[in-house]
């Protein structure tokens, strides 16, 4: 073990509880300024020669990957990983960690409140009663109780949802093939078919990870399949929606309504035909913002880097790329 590693902080908004352990262990790290610059992470990557990258939000590409010969280590504050070139991580022999289900019970929660707020159109009220309107009666909502959800992606957070709203009465579909069928409670039908979901469903949920075979697995042809009076909910990843098709069904009356946290592009472009798309909540990537979720995120984030320098990872299930623990 050397006398001190060196890592690189990918955001100078870095819980300073966590980067506390760095210092403690006798670490030395660097931080670039918010919002990251991937020119900026390489540069420094590459003069401090670096042991590690500790990564919160920033795009990691190939670039920084291999800018440090010295790299041994990733770790991801979340669940996601799309952002970061873990290929490129694979191809040197870097394990890329996260620390999924830090973060689930704060994603499960701003699920369901944008459920709420979309359905039964709270921040149009809101909006209508600021400028001095009063639309008690312009519309009708659609109730809960008796809906089905539509569950797509039965990890931790999809779980942590139908946990939630099962108290009223909903009914619950479920398509996640990589979960085994023991692991779906008795009151959650599995689907093998993710258009068999999308045509029983009253409001979808997206809670999956995003792969090239899931990019716009939302398209304009799903899309079409949706209920006229369905919901669509994204706190997974904003790609696996085109939102250009979204913005159109939104517009034609295709589907109901959308309640969106993450986008293709973050922050979102002013452009983005959504922020005019009708029966729209949209939230700026808030899902893990809590302070519970943001203490265990940080800190696992933190523990898992340091494992892996230290060769001591206790959970390999952490790595995403867990090949090159055994190459190690």
């Amino acid at each position: 073990m050397p006398d001190s590693y060196k890592v690189l902080v990918t955001t100078n908004r870095f819980p300073e509880h966590a980067l506390a352990k760095l210092t403690a262990r006798g670490v030395r790290y660097f931080q670039v300024p918010y919002p990251a610059d991937a020119e900026a992470m390489r540069a420094l990557a590459a003069r401090e020669q670096v042991d590690g990258i500790l990564v919160r939000h920033a795009l990691v590409p190939a670039a920084v990957i291999e800018a440090s010969p010295r790299l041994r280590a990733v770790s991801k504050m979340g669940t996601g990983v799309s952002e970061i070139a873990v290929d490129a991580a694979t191809a040197r022999g870097v394990p890329v960690a996260n620390t999924r289900g830090s973060n689930a019970e704060a994603v499960a929660q701003l699920t369901v409140g944008l459920i709420y707020a979309v359905v039964r159109r709270i921040p149009r009220s809101d909006s209508v009663i600021r400028k001095g309107g009063w639309d008690k009666v312009v519309y009708p909502h659609t109730k809960l109780d008796g809906c089905c959800l539509g569950i797509v992606g039965f990890g931790a957070i999809g779980r942590r949802v139908a946990e939630l709203m099962r108290p009223l009465s909903m009914t619950f579909v479920a398509y996640s093939p990589r979960v085994p069928d023991g692991d779906f409670p008795d009151w959650v039908r599995k689907v093998e078919d993710i258009d068999t979901l999308v045509e029983a469903a009253d409001i979808v949920s997206l809670h999956n990870a995003l792969t090239p075979e899931t990019r716009h697995m939302f398209d304009a042809r799903r899309l079409a399949r949706m209920k006229p009076s369905a919901f669509l909910i994204n706190t997974a990843r904003g790609a696996i929606v085109d939102e250009a098709a979204l913005a159109a069904a939104l517009r034609d009356g295709q589907i109901a309504g959308a309640a969106l946290d993450v986008f293709a592009e973050e922050p979102i472009n002013r452009d983005n035909p959504l922020i005019e798309a009708p029966n729209t909540v949209l939230t700026s990537h808030i899902g893990a913002l809590t302070r519970e979720s943001e203490d265990a995120g940080s800190t696992a984030a933190v523990d898992n880097l340091l494992a892996l320098l230290d060769g001591r990872l206790e959970d390999p299930r952490l790595v995403v790329n867990p090949e090159t623990l055994s190459a190690r």
